[in-house]
């Protein structure tokens, strides 16, 4: 692993991007996250079915779960800031469903969606 006292000393341009022979490009539509002391985790699926008059329930097939560090998680948050904004400015606001927003339960003051029982999320 590289050292990060020395990562940290890098300045822009100094830093070449590679993509990986096996990269893939994965589509979600579904974010859950859980956290423990030590990380952030980011549960990423895609809903495979909506509740109809046959079915009752979403179904959500999780695809992968991304684990940061808080350090990290918060770099996200801002790069994914300035992202939103960036296309706001250029294709208008982003509308999202109201009746998503509420997180179904708060840990340490912090909207925690469920994640599934083998996962480290704090439970109430």
């Amino acid at each position: 692993m590289a050292d990060d006292k020395k990562i940290a000393a890098l300045q822009p341009g100094q830093v070449q991007f590679h993509r990986a022979p096996d990269h893939k490009l994965v589509y979600i539509n579904n974010i859950r996250i859980g956290m423990s002391a030590w990380d952030v985790q980011l549960a990423l699926g895609q809903i495979d079915a909506v509740p109809s008059s046959q079915q009752t329930v979403a179904h959500v097939q999780d695809i992968m779960t991304l684990a940061l560090t808080p350090a990290q998680a918060k770099s996200l948050m801002n790069l994914l800031n300035k992202a939103i904004a960036t296309y706001e400015e250029t294709f208008g606001k982003v509308e999202f469903p109201t009746q998503f927003l509420e997180p179904q339960k708060v840990f340490n003051g912090v909207g925690v969606l469920p994640v599934a029982a083998s996962d480290n999320t704090p439970k109430k």
